[in-house]
């Protein structure tokens, strides 16, 4: 029997109809749409926007060495059969395949790298977190966004600084992607220290809000680096794919710019120990309706002795839509600022 399927149907009923019966029609071609506003494979949509941001992408094998996975997770999946010694448990983060790539390209010559990969790492599933006793629920997969930077920021040119890549170049590159994704007003900086921060975004779960965690942007340690044979800096961004695809929307409001000029002011405090910057940050933002951003562009933190304190410096961009604003009121919103900053968490504005 030849008839599987519904085309199979319709070619029977042109045969017995009769082919030269049926009336040719003038238009052959099939209309697409020529725009999908919804990715239909989440994955490859950031990987275009990756490739956008002038990253490249590798492939790593998602076994490894037992050693190099112990120093990224202490749940590590082994393989009941290795195939050999090298390939004897289950990637636990796409980090240490990613520096193996770069360990390797360094050791050929190549030092300049903006690297990416979108895959899956596997790590067990303590007892008392387990869904149920069923074996599947003893392992735990994620897929991952990771991006990882190195070297030179420019081709070597005439024309062109020789400057490296630093932090704010990782963290640049996290928060193009969630401008592109329409999650960057929904995205929220915690800074751990100067070398690694936090990224979460504000979901809504029906009438409320849900912070969840998209991942980290750091500077790997040296020590790890070592491990795999690099002696340069490293820079690595770990997304979480599940979190970026929740919050994703392809719709987008239009705010039109001011009309009047936008006033910036840099503000720098004294942050005590055990204040995080964000809770400074969201203050600075809830102290007036006219704080249209607010962004941290340094952070000094003592290395020894002291109670913790650290100085961190805010960029505020402040915006009447309705009229120009006067120094009296700027003054005032900074006033406010500091009052809040100091009364709510002990946080005082430096005196230059």
């Amino acid at each position: 029997v030849d008839v599987i399927g519904e085309i199979d149907l319709i070619e029977e009923v042109a045969r017995l109809h009769g082919y030269d019966n049926i009336t040719a029609s003038p238009r052959m071609a099939a209309t697409y749409p020529i725009h999908r506003s919804i990715p239909e494979f989440f994955p490859d949509f950031l990987r275009s926007i990756m490739v956008a941001l002038n990253f490249r992408e590798v492939l790593t094998n998602p076994l490894m060495k037992r050693e190099e996975a112990e120093l990224f997770s202490d749940r590590v999946v082994a393989a009941l059969n290795p195939i050999s010694e090298g390939l004897e448990v289950l990637r636990p983060s796409l980090v240490p395949g990613m520096l193996k790539v770069m360990g390797h390209n360094i050791r050929h010559g190549n030092r300049d790298m903006r690297l990416f990969e979108v895959a899956s790492s596997f790590q067990t599933v303590p007892d008392d977190e387990r869904a149920s006793s069923a074996p599947l629920d003893a392992f735990s997969e994620t897929e991952g966004l990771v991006f990882a930077l190195c070297g030179s920021r420019f081709p070597r040119s005439w024309n062109q600084p020789t400057d490296g890549v630093d932090f704010y170049d990782a963290l640049g590159a996290a928060q193009m992607l969630l401008e592109k994704l329409n999650l960057l007003d929904k995205s929220a900086v915690n800074i751990y220290n100067e070398n690694t921060v936090s990224i979460d975004l504000q979901l809504m779960a029906g009438k409320k809000t849900d912070a969840r965690r998209v991942g980290l942007v750091q500077q790997l340690q040296r020590e790890v680096l070592s491990r795999f044979g690099i002696e340069q800096d490293v820079f690595v961004a770990v997304l979480d794919v599940s979190v970026l695809e929740a919050g994703f929307s392809p719709v987008v409001a239009y705010e039109p710019p001011s009309k009047f000029p936008v006033v910036q002011r840099d503000l720098s405090f004294i942050l005590p120990g055990g204040v995080s910057v964000q809770s400074l940050v969201e203050l600075v933002k809830g102290s007036d309706s006219l704080i249209r951003n607010v962004s941290v562009f340094d952070l000094f933190e003592r290395q020894s002795g002291g109670d913790g304190e650290r100085s961190v410096a805010l960029g505020l961009e402040i915006a009447d839509y309705g009229r120009t604003l006067q120094d009296e009121r700027i003054n005032d919103i900074v006033l406010a600022i500091g009052n809040n900053a100091e009364s709510k968490l002990g946080a005082v504005i430096r005196q230059v």
